[in-house]
């Protein structure tokens, strides 16, 4: 919610018809987490750690918040004007996947402009971490990412390399775990225009649900 001084100076903007600033810090994108597969707090944590880093490295001012079923308030929707996307940690995949080998790690419901729903499946993301020999919890903070990823440029996002390449490999989750893995040059601009919370950007950027969304697997899902 605001701070009254916020309140304010936001009042002030508005009366002399000025609209497109944003305050420094401002947040940008706010992620609300499920933790639907029970992680214990203190992984959890860590991993939400981790998944901050890799989209403030990237250029977005976030606030990720732990939705828990016992605290409704814990995921109210503030005024601020921030781009709210959903993620949901899910301890298996429900549905048919089309590579039994190397299981999606991730889904999200998009169109080609993006979306607002997005889950990451843990026993899929556990079992390649340990065939790549990466902690499990790098893995899950990128697969994330590469969600979320989805969410803010479309079902069209794949790169040939970083966060959005469409299948990881042992190298990949390796680059990953030496903090050298990062979203395309192009994509970070996107963020930082969409994203930046007034840090780098001075437009705010509104976004509508898509009418015709459609499900799109995750990294490793080819």
């Amino acid at each position: 919610m605001f701070s009254r001084g916020r309140f304010l100076f936001s009042l002030l903007l508005a009366l002399f018809g000025i609209t497109d600033v944003r305050l420094a810090g401002a947040t940008e994108l706010e992620v609300h987490l499920h933790n639907d597969a029970g992680l214990a707090v203190a992984t959890l944590d860590g991993c939400i750690s981790q998944l901050r880093a890799i989209l403030v490295r990237a250029g977005a001012a976030i606030d990720i918040r732990v939705c828990r079923a016992e605290s409704p308030s814990s995921c109210q929707l503030g005024d601020d004007g921030a781009r709210v996307v959903d993620l949901r940690i899910l301890p298996a995949l429900r549905t048919y996947s089309r590579n039994v080998q190397h299981p999606a790690l991730g889904y999200s419901v998009v169109s080609e402009r993006g979306g607002v729903y997005a889950t990451v499946f843990l026993e899929a993301v556990q079992h390649q971490a340990s065939a790549a020999n990466v902690p499990w919890t790098v893995l899950l903070a990128y697969a994330a990412a590469h969600e979320i990823g989805h969410l803010l440029f479309g079902a069209n996002a794949h790169t040939y390399r970083g966060v959005m390449k469409g299948s990881w490999d042992a190298q990949d989750m390796q680059a990953m775990f030496q903090n050298s893995f990062r979203f395309s040059r192009e994509q970070e601009q996107k963020i930082v225009e969409c994203c930046a919370g007034g840090r780098e950007s001075g437009r705010t950027q509104t976004f509508k649900t898509p009418g015709s969304a459609r499900g799109r697997p995750g990294a490793a899902a080819n």
